[in-house]
């Protein structure tokens, strides 16, 4: 359904803007519906018709992957790797890159097929289709990046982990070191469940219940834009704004490579230290200990820029409730009785960290039930009040039944009383012999 709205919306934007001085004036098509049902039916008919043609048109799936999308997929969804991991050890969370990805394959297709025309190779037309293909293909490397646990759940297993935490019990062959021989039958297994679940969800809420699924229509709608008349134009401000701002956020962190840690004038005095660009200490040196600093980092910038307002106050408001407020006041309770021994290290279980871990799984684990409780509750009166829908339609439908039933026994014994009262009247009226 929504590539067919995508397909249509795209052959009517490729037609080009419309004068309306040329056309005529006319009622909308609802007033022509409400007065003439045939023509409406016509109309749905023809649109019917072109959007089939239009998709009988579209490529087959063997040529809408090709060695080049394949290529411009790899290279860019490495990089979108690093990102994400980046992304996921500095700030624990990255937003869409669906955007981001439609537009650069966008690019390194047309440029491609650019560079390939010039040296005389013969290669398919470009399409939206075989855009759409590499930008998957860039989406799922993202996905796999993050899914795959390479910077949560496997660095929690690894061995250099197990030697910071240094736990008391731990045992050391517990661990799991993310190799390449693990890592990849990992991976695999993570992605065909992935395949197995979308199938099912695709039909149930694309195909039976008509969702709209807006990340995806407005990543369809967003490269089908590319290829029309103006959509091209619109392409190249949007990489021209995106070199610029690439071109500033590499200078800059070039630059401050020079004035960060070990690198900065300051902190290569014996005695002085103030971190540089990379924790410069915002609020003094006494707020810089329990990590109130600004690393002036561009790419976290950009994330909360492209963030919800709503995520972006939520994360300001637990930073100062708990680095501001409630670490400061349990360090100050260590040695009391109750709390913690005195010279416990602040990574150790056992000591501040332990309350850290504990009370953020305490408020995740509260929302996260309060969520479902939520969705089951709301989910059975939905239900609930559906199921009663249903009956009083029943009902209604069988005293529906029940008053045509009568109507038409009413109806029958009116005829059978005007049959013999005609016929009475008739034997009155006929002469003895």
């Amino acid at each position: 359904v929504i590539q067919r709205r995508s397909i249509a919306q795209t052959s009517r934007m490729s037609e080009g803007p419309r004068d309306p001085a040329l056309e005529p004036l006319s009622p909308r098509p609802s007033t022509i519906a409400s007065k003439h049902p045939d023509v409406d039916h016509h109309e749905k008919g023809t649109a019917d018709d072109e959007i089939t043609a239009i998709i009988e048109s579209l490529p087959t799936w063997k040529d809408q992957l090709t060695v080049r999308g394949a290529l411009i997929g790899a290279g860019l969804g490495a990089v979108f790797c690093i990102v994400v991991h980046k992304l996921m050890l500095t700030a624990g969370l990255f937003p869409t890159f669906n955007t981001a990805a439609g537009l650069l394959s966008f690019v390194f297709l047309k440029a491609s097929s650019a560079f390939t025309t010039k040296l005389g190779i013969k290669q398919p037309v470009l399409g939206a289709q075989e855009n759409t293909v590499v930008q998957t293909f860039i989406i799922a490397c993202c996905n796999i990046a993050f899914s795959g646990g390479f910077s949560l759940q496997l660095n929690a297993l690894s061995y250099s982990t197990y030697k910071i935490l240094d736990m008391p019990g731990d045992n050391p062959k517990a661990t799991f070191e993310p190799t390449m021989s693990k890592t990849i039958p990992l991976l695999i297994c993570i992605s065909v469940i992935g395949v197995f679940t979308v199938v099912f969800l695709r039909k149930l809420f694309i195909i039976d219940y008509q969702l709209p699924y807006p990340s995806g229509a407005a990543t369809g709608v967003l490269i089908n834009g590319f290829y029309t008349p103006s959509g091209e134009d619109v392409a190249k401000r949007q990489i021209r704004v995106l070199g610029k701002w690439f071109s500033v956020s590499f200078l800059w962190g070039f630059f401050k490579w020079f004035f960060g840690g070990k690198h900065c004038p300051i902190c290569s005095t014996p005695g002085s230290s103030c971190g540089g660009f990379s924790s410069f200490p915002t609020f003094g040196l006494t707020a810089y200990k329990w990590s109130w600093n600004f690393d002036f980092q561009i790419n976290l910038i950009g994330t909360g820029m492209i963030c919800s307002h709503a995520v972006d106050w939520s994360m300001m408001l637990g930073a100062i409730i708990s680095w501001g407020v409630l670490w400061p006041y349990i360090d100050g309770k260590a040695g009391e009785e109750g709390w913690y021994p005195a010279g416990t290290p602040q990574s150790s279980m056992s000591g501040l960290y332990g309350y850290k871990i504990f009370i953020t799984l305490a408020i995740f684990m509260s929302d996260g039930l309060y969520n479902i409780v939520k969705v089951l509750l709301l989910s059975g009166l939905h239900m609930r009040a559906k199921q009663a829908e249903i009956r009083r339609l029943r009902q209604q439908e069988q005293l529906d039944a029940e008053d045509q039933a009568e109507r038409q026994a009413a109806e029958a014994a009116g005829v059978e009383e005007a049959g013999r009262v005609s016929l009475g009247l008739g034997q009155r009226s006929t002469p003895p012999a």
